[in-house]
C-alpha cells in the first residue's frame, strides 16, 4: 500500500506498518492496514461478485 500512496498520490507515511487486515461482509471486501503511529489507511472497499452456475 505505502507504494501505492506514494506513486499515485504523493502520500509517504513515516511510520511503519504494524500490521495488515482483510475481510468481506457480505459481498463487500476492506482492507486496512495499522501503523504504528495510530494511523489506519482504508485500502478502499469493493464489490465482490459471485457467479452462479
Amino acid at each position: 500500500m505505502s507504494r501505492v500512496l506514494e506513486r499515485e498520490r504523493g502520500i509517504v507515511i513515516a511510520s511503519p506498518p504494524l500490521e495488515a487486515t482483510a475481510f468481506q461482509v457480505e459481498n463487500v471486501r476492506w482492507a486496512y492496514v495499522f501503523y504504528e503511529n495510530g494511523l489506519s489507511v482504508n485500502r478502499g472497499s469493493y464489490f465482490v461478485i459471485k457467479q452462479e452456475h
